[in-house]
């Protein structure tokens, strides 16, 4: 049985404290938006806890922050969407509204970085799924730049099995990101 980690309160106050600076919703008081974020943040924690495996040879601890982090962000977008469309910043007849109701471009610019830097998290766990093989074919191909005939002559394969191993890999993916990953999927893309 998996017991609840001393550290997981360390990490969840860690977390909140990065996304303490984030503006709070308009719909939300600023304590009632702390303990929504706190309640995000220590579900997400104990099932990232729960779900953490050491042989991804990723730390518990930059684990379990990394999705604490990825959760509170997107709580936090939905939030934002929900507002955007219902409440404008703007009245009807062109007012504009109290400034402190105004997102200003600085803090946009921050939240599109946090984003940025969340959306890289996810992928480099997404990544760090696959197979030591897959994980260099994606790599080949779409950092370092080369082609599928580069990739063939590296391996001394064909460019079709390059192709056919690239759309399964993709396929992959598509399932990690829709949550339709098993981990005792026996099948592995690059055979």
């Amino acid at each position: 049985m998996v017991k609840h980690p001393v550290e997981l309160m360390g990490w969840v106050e860690e977390c909140l404290r990065e996304v303490s600076r984030w503006k709070t919703p308009p719909n939300w008081s600023e304590k009632e938006w702390r303990e929504e974020m706190k309640g995000v943040a220590l579900l997400a924690g104990w099932v990232a806890f729960c779900s953490h495996k050491e042989h991804q040879k990723i730390p518990a601890s930059q684990f379990v922050k990394c999705r604490i982090k990825a959760a509170l962000l997107q709580r936090y977008r939905e939030e934002w969407r929900f507002a955007s469309r219902c409440c404008p910043c703007s009245h009807p007849s062109g007012e504009d509204v109290s400034e402190t109701d105004e997102i200003t471009v600085e803090e946009i610019a921050d939240i599109s970085a946090e984003v940025v830097f969340w959306w890289k998290v996810e992928v480099r766990d997404l990544l760090s799924r696959l197979e030591p093989k897959e994980h260099y074919l994606l790599e080949r191909l779409f950092i370092d730049g080369l082609t599928e005939q580069e990739v063939a002559n590296e391996l001394s394969i064909s460019q079709s099995t390059v192709n056919r191993w690239k759309r399964e890999v993709m396929e992959k993916l598509k399932r990690l990101l829709v949550g339709n990953y098993s981990e005792n999927e026996t099948e592995r893309a690059c055979e």
